[in-house]
């Protein structure tokens, strides 16, 4: 039976945990990284609302996550951490739900999962999307914006957004299609995917290749400390206002970010949603981005926090947002324990949400009974 032996248990002595129950040492995942997690004991109970919905969405999520088991590399995202549990710990889990229907989802969790709620000094949830863009694969009219593939012949870093947009990967870098606003395809990049409708209406899919190695900076604290944007009032949507509403400082702004991605472009399956870091599509609002040197994917997490939902005159009303989510992506942005993005889907209702998301939460972690019960707590 899990007992824990204090109010906390700090990650730095799970290892000598693990040391103490003899088992292995396996090979560490490349992406990992050395962190202290601070976990809380926590019951389903604490789970505010857990009663009262039925989590069939992320019951299916969980089981695309389980098509990817077999093809882990490592035996879990931090090898030596025992409560995560390993591949063996997984492919049963992954058994054992079949036998359960989407409508008992609620028990599987439960009898296959130990909650602990992750407690750090800050918190922060945001949200992400596949935005839909026009485009063109000939450069023409109103399309004037190439979507780049990965450069060929350079060795990275690659130059900086404000270098490539002057035309600095003119011989190296191929332009796949031709959209209709730089603003979008700034949005684009942030996004990591979405969807372009031709002009015969057909819909082709936009998915991240590469990024040109320079770091990510967020242009939304650029515009705070300018007073362009009140710190309350920031949002991906306040800021995609502000671009393009002020065209002469619009490039200017974007071009402090000077990270830039290239894509690929797929025809097929369009219209389905982007696949997530960890192979598997992604499930709109049951799908969340962590920092992948803390977690691994597949990883279910019960999430606590509010969101901005569109009223009738469109300005929006907040409300709370409680789900179970399944950890099937990542991104540069997303670092800490307490930290999360989750996906909406596609469309302007996704993109609402997701940009109006900036709020403190809390997360609890869902751990494999099994691994736990061999970790001897």
């Amino acid at each position: 039976m899990f007992k824990f032996k204090a109010a906390h248990i700090i990650w730095a002595l799970l290892l000598s945990v693990l040391a103490s129950c003899g088992s292995p040492v396996t090979k560490k995942d490349p992406e990992a990284a050395s962190v202290k997690l601070d976990l809380k004991p926590a019951q389903f109970e604490d789970f505010t609302h857990w009663r009262s919905i039925v989590p069939k969405d992320a019951f299916v999520a969980f089981s695309k996550s389980c098509t990817q088991i077999p093809k882990r590399a490592y035996k879990t995202a931090l090898a030596y951490s025992p409560y995560f549990g390993d591949v063996s710990d997984w492919k049963m889990l992954c058994q054992k739900q079949k036998i359960y229907s989407p409508e008992r989802a609620h028990l599987f969790f439960e009898d296959n999962f130990t909650p602990v709620e992750v407690v750090a000094d800050n918190s922060k949830f945001t949200g992400y999307y596949e935005p839909i863009l026009y485009g063109s694969y000939k450069r023409g009219g109103a399309y004037q914006y190439p979507l780049y593939a990965p450069p060929q012949g350079l060795s990275k870093p690659y130059p900086p957004r404000s270098q490539i947009v002057r035309g600095a990967l003119k011989n190296h870098a191929k332009p796949l299609i031709w959209v209709t606003s730089e603003i979008d395809s700034f949005f684009l990049q942030i996004q990591g995917s979405g969807r372009i409708v031709l002009p015969d209406g057909k819909m082709i899919k936009a998915a991240y290749a590469d990024q040109n190695g320079h770091k990510y900076f967020a242009i939304g604290k650029y515009l705070i400390e300018k007073n362009y944007i009140p710190r309350e009032k920031m949002s991906a949507r306040a800021i995609k206002i502000w671009l393009k509403n002020n065209p002469q400082k619009a490039q200017y702004v974007m071009n402090k970010n000077p990270s830039y991605v290239f894509f690929k472009l797929k025809t097929d399956r369009a219209h389905e949603y982007a696949k997530g870091a960890a192979g598997v599509p992604l499930t709109p609002e049951y799908s969340l981005a962590v920092d992948r040197k803390i977690y691994p994917y597949g990883l279910p997490m019960w999430v606590e926090t509010n969101v901005v939902v569109p009223d009738t005159r469109n300005y929006g009303r907040q409300m709370a947002f409680h789900r179970l989510m399944i950890a099937q992506d990542t991104g540069g942005a997303i670092k800490g324990p307490v930290r999360g993005d989750v996906f909406f889907g596609t469309g302007s209702h996704a993109e609402f949400m997701a940009s109006h998301l900036a709020s403190p939460g809390k997360k609890y972690l869902l751990l494999p009974k099994n691994a736990v019960a061999q970790a001897e707590f």
